[in-house]
């Protein structure tokens, strides 16, 4: 196993948005990043680090399949050293209305948003080192509900659940465990969903005037992973105040 010299942090869905946004805060902050993505793009993104002479490896992997999460679980402690921050960042859902989707559609959304948290913390949560705090991405669907998102917001639902319940657990071992729960986002996805005028109204709406912008959760999850050293199984919402849940 390699000697930990550094934090070692894992991004899931690192490879473009706010993981990759995220990815490179947390090496800011002096970590050797672990991109787990099955979009190679996130090869770019770890390239991208090592040009500026940060440590970033990248890991195809796909985040639903358990057995996978744990061989590239193994391959980050031999080649990096003991994890030190978890995020699971990744999530996906397609914006339509419940009574049009198909249960395969359900299926992959509740994989990839909560599935996904599952196995990582599963293989990692047990051995983390350093700061040792988990830190999941939900969404403000969960706390609020939107229309043409209901099993994704049921899937973060879940992750905010499950998130505080394993902060209980783990308390005691002195891992932490928070979720960042974003309003709307300005991101590839979101702009795949919505119109401009439609994104425009939105941030109007908002007390701040403005979406949120990846770095805004990137600083969120750098603050829950080392600086809220006695926060647990919280949830702290990034949405310019357009909620005050």
């Amino acid at each position: 196993m390699a000697e930990l010299t550094q934090p070692i942090a894992i991004v899931t869905g690192g490879a473009g948005g706010m993981g990759a946004v995220t990815a490179e805060r947390l090496a800011d902050r002096g970590c050797a990043v672990a991109i787990f993505d099955l979009d190679p793009s996130g090869q770019d993104v770890a390239n991208h680090l090592v040009r500026q002479g940060k440590q970033a490896r990248f890991y195809r992997c796909d985040l639903t399949d358990r057995a996978e999460v744990n061989k590239c679980g193994a391959a980050v402690i031999e080649e990096l050293g003991s994890v030190s921050v978890l995020v699971n960042n990744a999530g996906w859902t397609p914006h339509e209305r419940f009574l049009d989707q198909s249960p395969d559609v359900w299926k992959k959304i509740v994989a990839i948003n909560f599935d996904a948290v599952l196995n990582t913390c599963h293989t990692f949560a047990r051995d983390l080192s350093g700061p040792r705090a988990i830190v999941n991405v939900a969404s403000d669907a969960a706390r609020v509900g939107v229309p043409d998102e209901a099993v994704y917001a049921g899937a973060k639902a879940a992750v905010i659940a499950f998130s505080k319940s394993l902060a209980v657990e783990l308390g005691r071992t002195g891992v932490r465990v928070n979720v960042v729960s974003p309003g709307s986002t300005r991101t590839a996805l979101l702009e795949g969903m919505y119109s401009e005028e439609q994104l425009a109204a939105k941030a109007r709406a908002t007390p701040l005037k403005k979406l949120a912008a990846p770095e805004d959760i990137a600083g969120a999850v750098c603050y829950l992973a080392f600086d809220a050293t006695h926060v647990t199984g919280q949830v702290l919402s990034i949405n310019g105040g357009m909620t005050r849940v």
